[in-house]
């Protein structure tokens, strides 16, 4: 268990990273709906425009057909990103204030910035360095040269409507995946790989979870500094993602403070995700109990003041330390009760995991057991 409370918070943030990789599928779920019913409405258009004779007046009809198909699409799986991450600030900037406050056993932390401050930060947080409406409008294009591509080669290859179709959405898996509609009433879709419309849901997943973890650090990253009367820096977490890129691995216990200045080495201050699908992310670094108890603030020195007579000294003197030792997802899992290990995995899964035959991979994969935007609220309140 964690020996101090740096190691306390941080096993806090690896808890979260968990309950928000399972936002993530949930966030899936919805986005992913839209481009899977864009799969079959291209399939449709393609029987429906080319019937049996092709032609290039027809080919010129299907691709403004299937254009406005495209832009509608992705119009619908941006605003579902969006509407999924509305209430995602308030949560995280929630999540801090009781993470810190439940690891000291004090009630330290309390600026927080405002909603209209978390909404504008969201709307101007840049993913890999663009706005996420950029990416989304990029993903478009690029199916729709891609779509034009495939049906141009499938005709001078001669190739039938099946094949055609084929090329945009692949041959049928024979199992069906799990979708969100807008409602919120989950939706089972067969399933087809191969085609073109396999790799853009694969890129929209990494789009989906890059963007979730951009916002919830950006956040972090603000609200650090919103509370530097008790926070003096951050530091890189990347315990959590057992395919860590070696970036990251070196990255990982780095420390900077709030201006972003490196503590102990020279490495420059790049808040993550430090690539598309990273985990990483940024935990609080403490003041020590003496730096905290030399504050100017009158209404810190009165939180001071109560809870010295509530922490003993043994406690107040981990206050601001460093973490004992840096944890692997599994050495962290293996800590947790029962009941957590089953929250995290399902009793499926953690009957595997006990017979050593789980991979890392599928231990963090959270596929089949997504949290909802309420149920992280209500876990992060509880």
């Amino acid at each position: 268990m964690a020996t101090n409370i740096a190691d306390q918070i941080e096993h806090k943030f690896i808890a979260y990273a968990v309950d928000l990789s399972r936002f993530e599928e949930e966030t899936v779920q919805r986005v992913l709906f839209f481009l899977k019913i864009l799969e079959k409405e291209l399939a449709q258009d393609i029987s429906e425009g080319l019937g049996s004779a092709y032609s290039q007046a027809k080919l010129r009809a299907l691709q403004s057909q299937t254009r406005a198909t495209i832009v509608t699409a992705y119009n619908g799986a941006e605003n579902a990103l969006m509407e999924q991450v509305n209430e995602l600030p308030m949560i995280e900037q929630t999540f801090i204030k009781n993470a810190v406050n439940s690891g000291v056993g004090a009630d330290l932390l309390s600026v927080a910035l405002t909603p209209e401050k978390l909404k504008g930060l969201t709307d101007r947080t840049l993913i890999r360095g663009a706005p996420s409406a950029d990416w989304w409008k990029n993903e478009s294009r690029k199916l729709q040269d891609k779509f034009m591509v495939e049906m141009q080669l499938g005709i001078a290859r001669g190739e039938s409507l099946d094949v055609l179709v084929r090329r945009i959405r692949g041959r049928s898996t024979g199992k069906k995946t799990g979708y969100k509609t807008k409602s919120g009433k989950q939706r089972y879709i067969m399933d087809f790989k191969g085609g073109i419309m396999d790799i853009q849901s694969r890129d929209a997943k990494a789009l989906i979870r890059t963007s979730i973890q951009t916002i919830s650090n950006s956040i972090r990253h603000k609200t650090f500094q919103a509370n530097d009367d008790v926070i003096k820096g951050q530091a890189w977490l990347s315990t959590l993602d057992m395919r860590t890129t070696p970036y990251c691995q070196a990255m990982d216990g780095l420390e900077w403070d709030l201006k972003g200045e490196g503590i102990g080495h020279s490495e420059p201050f790049s808040p993550p995700p430090a690539h598309w699908n990273c985990r990483s992310c940024l935990v609080p670094v403490l003041k020590t109990w003496k730096e905290l108890s030399r504050s100017k603030s009158p209404a810190l020195q009165k939180k001071i003041a109560k809870a010295e007579s509530n922490i003993p000294p043994s406690t107040r003197a981990s206050v601001g330390g460093q973490v004992s030792e840096r944890l692997t997802y599994q050495a962290w899992f293996d800590q947790q009760s029962r009941e957590i290990q089953l929250e995290i995995l399902g009793p499926g899964k953690l009957e595997v995991y006990k017979t050593g035959k789980l991979s890392f991979r599928d231990m963090v994969n959270q596929v089949g057991n997504p949290l909802t935007i309420p149920e992280l609220q209500q876990k992060v309140l509880s």
